[in-house]
């Protein structure tokens, strides 16, 4: 899923853009901004995404990917650049806990600038408001490179469902010497 896609779409939560994917099943089950994502692929069972490896930048996102999959945590789409979703034989290469398939979400690089940053707002009815912030730099040699990512979101939903998220990430890439 392209962040071309991501930005046409504009999705609530990461199940809602999942759902799309031919062959993947989302059960919806914590209200309009989904804090936990319910995956399953062809057949097997959503809960929890069980069967099916939760990544963030390739890295489990599970408490214990190895023994108990289960998730109870789904990051925020807002921050993602985009998800990549294997399905079939290609998840074999990612181990032994993807009965089911892979979902990776991968988030933005730092800047090739020196400093640059963004800030999102957006407001509307029953008091929602979706807020992000960005910074983030490189040295000039691309040798390493930082970002910061804040997001906020709140409001009163439909059906007297309330929310108020707040989401922080820090990201730093070190590229090793000769």
């Amino acid at each position: 899923i392209t962040a071309e896609e991501l930005d046409a779409s504009q999705p609530l939560d990461a199940g809602e853009v999942i759902a799309r994917v031919p062959g993947l099943l989302v059960r919806q089950d914590s209200g309009p901004v989904a804090m936990r994502l319910n995956v399953g692929v062809r057949g097997l069972n959503p809960d929890r995404s069980r069967s099916v490896l939760m990544l963030e930048d390739g890295l489990p996102i599970s408490l214990a990917p190895y023994g108990e999959p289960e998730m109870y945590y789904s990051p925020q789409i807002d921050r993602m650049e985009r998800i990549e979703v294997l399905k079939g034989s290609g998840q074999i290469a990612y181990g032994p806990q993807t009965v089911g398939g892979v979902v990776n979400f991968v988030t933005p690089q730092p800047p090739a600038k020196k400093l640059q940053g963004a800030v999102d707002l957006e407001a509307g009815q029953r008091d929602v408001f979706h807020g992000r912030a960005m910074l983030g730099g490189s040295k000039r040699d691309q040798s390493a490179g930082w970002l910061l990512h804040y997001l906020h979101k709140q409001g009163d939903g439909f059906r007297d469902f309330f929310y108020d998220l707040d989401d922080v990430q820090a990201k730093v890439n070190l590229k090793p010497g000769n």
